[in-house]
């Protein structure tokens, strides 16, 4: 389901009817009472860590160029909603930021060496029920098709279980996203039916299980425990 191009809710990936994110790709229109969640959280900090190839940091003002290039490129946008104009993504950046939490995560992911940012991921806690969360990611076309998205998830899925108390997390894909299924084996996600995405879409989880068993075919891909 597509929402209106100038609407100013920030995009999240998590809250079914009031949004329609990501993985249909990237990110849905989130609800703003999300920030209401109780969730219990260790004391970790927001810092930045280290994959392999990338840096993943909160999101910082300094991100706006960033976030709107994203929300208002039709390519990035065809498996999400309708595209935002400049100043909704403006509107939608700063609620966004103001939202930033451990409960609303929002990631934007660089390549290691200066080489500059690619995309954003971003990690939702369910306002119904503080053990889900659901994660998504979008990346520019130059971070596309070099395992990036597989490498970002996973060192944010690492840190959300190692640092939350969540029982599992899941993701959704619109049917053409048909890059989606390939990355969501590798991270170890699992396709099964639920009431949580739309008929148009498909949903994946992994539960904290699946996740200590993944993390042995994905080893490499993810260091949440080296914070700069």
């Amino acid at each position: 389901m597509s929402r209106r191009a100038d609407d100013s809710r920030t995009l999240d990936p998590i809250l079914g009817q009031a949004g329609r994110p990501g993985v249909r790709g990237g990110y849905g229109y989130m609800d703003t009472m999300q920030s209401d969640v109780d969730v219990q959280l260790t004391s970790t900090p927001m810092v930045g860590f280290n994959t392999p190839r990338l840096h993943l940091r909160p999101i910082d003002e300094g991100d706006e160029a960033l976030y709107c290039r994203l929300y208002t490129d039709p390519a990035l946008m065809r498996h999400i909603a309708s595209p935002m104009t400049p100043n909704a993504a403006t509107r939608s950046f700063r609620l966004a930021r103001k939202l930033q939490s451990q409960t609303q995560q929002h990631w934007i992911v660089g390549e290691r060496g200066g080489v500059g940012d690619i995309g954003l991921v971003g990690l939702f806690v369910d306002k119904s029920d503080a053990g889900i969360a659901e994660i998504g990611v979008m990346l520019l076309a130059t971070g596309q098709g070099v395992g990036f998205g597989a490498e970002a998830m996973a060192g944010v899925i690492g840190r959300a279980f190692a640092t939350m108390c969540l029982r599992l997390l899941w993701i959704r894909q619109h049917i053409d996203n048909t890059a989606v299924p390939g990355m969501m084996r590798k991270l170890g996600f699992e396709p099964m039916p639920s009431s949580r995405v739309g008929p148009d879409e498909c949903y994946w989880q992994q539960d904290r299980t699946q996740w200590q068993m993944a993390r042995k075919a994905t080893a490499g891909l993810e260091n949440p425990g080296q914070s700069v």
